[in-house]
């Protein structure tokens, strides 16, 4: 197996800052390497002209991803796990509270300027509360007031953010959730030149369920639960798991996702990877919105 780093990355260059370091360290149990902007390792891993601001690196082989803001969200609750990540948030919430209580630390403006050492980086950017754990009642409230205007076109749903996504497409007719999804797999298609025969034979296969319209009334049948496995397999075998994923079970691009506390994942129609284990935690399950085409209940958080 490929060694992984993490390595949540930060400016040293004053107390507050090693207060951070400590406290996300001690919260999260190690799992993630504190190194300062600095470090030559850092300085070899980010761009020429990235952000002087809160780092996450991930180190996989000779392959390395960053990402900053916002964006470190949904790939560091992945890593973390729902409740690490909690209490990574609970001690920066602590380190907030004592800084604003320190007449000789940092004032509010230079704290909020570190930026989001975890995987709230949005909301404690926002106003020193963690809201992102606790706005599934913003999505249910934006539904309740767009009930009868609706986005139904694949354009207009991606415009919004996954959990937005999931959401619309649960209250959209059959007909329409078949449509939005052979237009994501025809768009996905066209950034995937030179595919093979095996590649192309998966996409086929997975475009005529998700062009049948039944394979979207109701809850999943064996026969669509059976079809979709088979093509999964295929989809792995010929693209690999994360692109397999791309196509099968997230529609339109990848957003900078709010952490809900909605169930994310099916425990039987699994697309964990970094963490693999789709787990019930009581978080709130949603009767679709998860697994390929989305069709499947939302019942779980990706675990290790």
């Amino acid at each position: 197996m490929i060694q992984q780093r993490w390595v949540l990355a930060f400016d040293a260059a004053c107390a507050t800052c090693r207060q951070l370091s400590d406290a996300v360290a001690r919260a999260c149990d190690g799992k993630l390497e504190i190194l300062p902007l600095s470090h030559p390792e850092v300085v070899a891993w980010r761009s020429e002209d990235a952000p002087w601001a809160p780092t996450l690196v991930r180190v996989r082989g000779d392959q390395v991803r960053v990402w900053t803001g916002p964006g470190m969200a949904l790939p560091l609750v992945r890593w973390l796990g729902f409740r690490s990540t909690v209490r990574v948030l609970q001690a920066l919430g602590e380190l907030r509270r004592s800084e604003s209580d320190s007449s000789d630390g940092m004032g509010r403006k230079q704290f909020l300027r570190l930026g989001a050492g975890t995987a709230v980086a949005a909301a404690i950017l926002a106003g020193g509360r963690v809201p992102a754990f606790g706005d599934t009642d913003a999505v249910q409230t934006w539904m309740r007031a767009n009930r009868d205007r609706l986005p139904r076109t694949y354009g207009e749903i991606v415009k919004h953010p996954t959990a937005y996504r999931r959401a619309i497409l649960a209250e959209l007719p059959a007909s329409t959730r078949s449509a939005v999804w052979v237009e994501h797999i025809d768009k996905w298609v066209l950034d995937q030149p030179g595919r093979t025969r095996a590649q192309a034979d998966a996409v086929a296969a997975f475009r005529t369920i998700a062009a049948t319209e039944s394979t979207f009334a109701g809850p999943v049948t064996a026969s669509v639960h059976g079809a979709l496995t088979r093509v999964r397999e295929s989809a792995v075998a010929a693209f690999g798991q994360e692109k397999a994923f791309q196509l099968m079970a997230e529609l339109g691009p990848a957003d900078e996702a709010t952490v809900l506390d909605n169930c994310t994942c099916n425990t039987i129609d699994n697309w964990c990877v970094n963490p693999p284990y789709c787990r019930r935690d009581g978080c709130t399950v949603l009767s679709s919105g998860c697994g390929a085409l989305y069709i499947y209940a939302c019942t779980g958080r990706c675990y290790y």
